[in-house]
């Protein structure tokens, strides 16, 4: 039988929708993802992003001052944890990982860091949503997208300095996308042409940054375009903050 969406399986993890800068959505099961980590022949990418996925629930878990033990497992103290959360926010406390618990957990990390960051914690609560539905354990199509906010660990894109597990982290994930859109938003872009603009093309640039670069240089893009309707998904997240 198959998981629901966002529930999970001790020691595998979650059933993924993940957001499209084309509006449509897109559902993996992680375990069946064929790429290698490079480490161990007989693991595949999708059991370390799983693992470290659920480092990331414990490690909220932590900072939501329920205690539990690091162990990358969906394990029962885990499940029993979630099941504590859940009772003291009033959830259904079931100690599965379902949207609504990864709802709340990740509204508190993110809170948390973007405060510490000075960033605006809707737009990072948009990119997570949209990204990955608050799966930090979530990967994209290409294999290369990892994590709560889809960090494209392409050399090209981030070079060497983001890892996959620092990508699969919630804590480093969100910390590196505050710290990536204030630079844009700040430096990047800058409040010049206005700040419809700057904030327009400083979430573009989390997308494609090549066209979050021409949409600066024009200073319009078509409604139909994809960049535009990624914008347009992140600002209604945003407003679900």
């Amino acid at each position: 039988m198959l998981p629901a969406p966002g529930s999970t399986v001790p020691g595998r993890g979650a059933w993924t929708k993940g957001g499209h800068a084309t509006g449509r959505p897109y559902y993996t099961w992680l375990w069946y993802w064929p790429y290698n980590d490079g480490f161990d022949p007989e693991k595949s990418f999708s059991h370390r992003a799983v693992h470290l996925g659920v480092v990331g629930i414990q490690q909220m878990l932590l900072l939501a001052k329920i205690s539990v033990k690091i162990t990358g497992v969906y394990d029962k103290q885990t499940a029993a944890a979630v099941k504590a959360y859940q009772t003291k926010v009033g959830l259904k406390a079931d100690g599965v990982y379902g949207r609504e618990t990864a709802w709340d957990l990740s509204h508190l990390l993110i809170g948390h860091i973007a405060a510490y960051r000075k960033a605006p914690p809707e737009i990072i609560w948009g990119f997570a949503r949209l990204e990955s539905v608050l799966d930090p354990a979530a990967v994209g199509p290409s294999g290369f997208d990892c994590g709560m906010t889809q960090i494209n660990l392409q050399p090209e894109a981030h070079g060497d300095e983001f890892t996959p597990e620092q990508a699969f982290n919630p804590y480093s994930n969100i910390s590196y996308t505050c710290g990536r859109f204030l630079e844009a938003f700040h430096v990047r872009y800058g409040p010049s042409k206005g700040p419809d603009l700057q904030l327009n093309c400083a979430i573009a640039q989390h997308n494609s940054p090549r066209a979050a670069d021409e949409w600066w240089e024009v200073g319009w893009v078509g409604p139909d375009e994809k960049i535009a309707i990624y914008v347009e998904g992140i600002k209604r997240l945003a407003a679900t903050y």
